[in-house]
């Protein structure tokens, strides 16, 4: 049977097929989109720090100028190393367990028991904030959190992970 799904933003609500999934989600990487900016100033910054007819020593301006043009290729590669974690991830929630799946070079499968999870945290930084996004932590039992990072409406899926953690509790 084909699934039918409402699209909400960048998760979708699933009603029928798809290994019985009630939501997948995917994170919002708009915010490093416009991180990348910051590594990118550093570069051009670099540049015409040493461009730039200053009157210290030139292998000063030199030994500067490749510090920060040094910083700003970390941060370009910090960023797309965490990018190439986000873009790829995707979070499941069927009716009996959650699941996280990322990865391109290093790739990770996680899945938890809903019957395992104890509580279910909703967070904002001000970053996330900005961009109308937050993270939630599924704690289980035994300490491997699952985080959704950077999803939008965080608050519904809060609450849709929540209530069907309490129908899978011992005592529903």
């Amino acid at each position: 049977m084909a699934s039918t799904s409402i699209n909400l933003g960048t998760h979708g609500l699933y009603t029928s097929g798809h290994n019985n999934a009630v939501l997948i989600a995917q994170p919002d990487t708009r915010f490093l989109k416009y991180l990348f900016l910051v590594p990118a100033l550093l570069l051009l910054g670099g540049i015409v720090f040493y461009r730039l007819p200053l009157g210290i020593d030139r292998d000063f301006q030199l030994a500067g100028s490749v510090f920060i043009i040094g910083s700003g290729l970390v941060g370009i590669i910090s960023l797309l190393a965490l990018y190439e974690g986000l873009s790829t991830a995707v979070y499941t929630l069927t009716n009996e367990h959650i699941e996280e799946q990322y990865g391109i070079f290093y790739k990770r499968l996680r899945s938890i028991p809903l019957s395992y999870v104890r509580d279910v945290t909703l967070d904002q930084n001000s970053l996330q904030a900005v961009f109308g996004v937050s993270s939630i932590t599924v704690s289980p039992t035994n300490g491997n959190k699952i985080v959704l990072s950077n999803i939008r409406d965080g608050k519904a899926i809060q609450e849709i992970i929540w209530k069907l953690v309490l129908s899978e509790s011992p005592g529903a």
